[in-house]
């Protein structure tokens, strides 16, 4: 059963080659300049800003004057009032110095922006698998089992970014490359958490639903919901006692590299320390997905082939990267060398 969508107008799978093609919906408009601009909008914004800041001269820029005023009125409430009172104005000039825009002149590295696009391809992909399936009529275990190797590959992809010879990394070590793939290894383990895992865990029975509709909105659950793993259709009381683990654990790796950001890209030890304690669990939780599965038969799976890619391969990074990073992480402690270029 294919249910009605609003992009579902825009596009028709038996029109000939070069026919005229009928206007895209509101739907498909806002997702195509979204998922193209997004990086464009960030540096154009942080391009004017810094110019406007740099270029500043007194009773030149409006900005600049309200910036300064409030700094000049944080300071003066911070002399006249009591020493226990003075946390809110030193918050207010921390706050400045946040919001202010970079003088340094660098804008996103080669390897964020390389890994912006593999964020929106990840988010494009979905409604192209969509719309060959429920338009195009190419069969369910097709269509999953191809967008699943896609997803594998843009993983790899990503691990991959540190050792290109992007511009700005041509003369990183290979201490430092491999550094860079523990934080996009971090990232990539966080992403299922909060994009994939939560809203499952939230919304199981709206997105069960979706799918069974062949909703676009729900496509992205639907790989793994039919013919992936049928635990995840019938929210399996395990794998539900699992996910809630994982969401969890990931909160706390989520906090650590937020701080390491805010740091100017450096741990401390404890930030590390979680990080290591969530590859831990990272591994753990795939040790106990897989052991139950197989002690019970694969009865959960539906064919060999999807068996082996959305079983096994898809989860085959969560088996090995977080021993690696653990490893790392010792290591890094050990030499107190906790600053990482990224």
């Amino acid at each position: 059963m294919t249910a009605a969508y609003p992009g579902d107008e825009y596009a028709s799978p038996g029109h000939p080659h070069g026919a005229t093609l009928q206007p895209k919906s509101l739907f498909a408009q806002i997702y195509e300049v979204a998922s193209t601009s997004i990086s464009t909008v960030i540096n154009a914004a942080r391009r004017f800003a810094r110019t406007r800041w740099n270029s500043r001269a007194p009773g030149d820029s409006v900005a600049a004057t309200a910036t300064a005023t409030v700094t000049d009125t944080a300071s003066r409430s911070e002399s006249a009032t009591a020493p226990g009172d003075r946390s809110s104005s030193s918050l207010l000039k921390a706050l400045l110095g946040v919001l202010r825009p970079r003088e340094d002149g660098k804008e996103l590295s080669s390897l964020q922006r390389g890994l912006f696009g593999v964020l929106a391809a990840f988010f494009a992909i979905h409604p192209v698998f969509w719309f060959l399936e429920t338009k195009v009529g190419i069969p369910q275990q097709i269509t999953s089992t191809s967008m699943v190797l896609c997803v594998v590959g843009l993983f790899a992809t990503a691990l991959a970014l540190p050792w290109m010879r992007l511009p700005g990394q041509e003369e990183r070590t290979r201490a430092e490359r491999l550094g860079a793939t523990i934080i996009v290894w971090v990232f990539i383990a966080l992403a299922p958490r909060f994009i994939w895992e939560l809203p499952w865990l939230f919304f199981f029975d709206k997105i069960k639903e979706g799918v069974l509709n062949q909703s676009l909105w729900t496509y992205m659950w639907a790989p793994v919901l039919m013919g992936g793993d049928a635990r995840y259709l019938n929210g399996d009381p395990l794998v539900v006692t699992m996910e809630w683990i994982a969401v969890v654990v990931g909160a706390f790796e989520l906090y650590a590299i937020i701080q390491f950001f805010r740091n100017g890209k450096r741990f401390t030890v404890n930030q590390l320390g979680l990080i290591m304690s969530g590859m831990v669990v990272e591994v753990t939780l795939p040790a106990v997905y897989f052991g139950v599965e197989i002690a019970n038969k694969l009865e959960n799976m539906s064919s060999p082939v999807e068996m082996w890619v959305k079983f096994v391969l898809l989860n085959l990074l969560w088996c090995t990267m977080p021993i690696l990073t653990f490893v790392w992480g010792l290591r890094r402690i050990g030499s107190q060398d906790l600053a990482v270029k990224f």
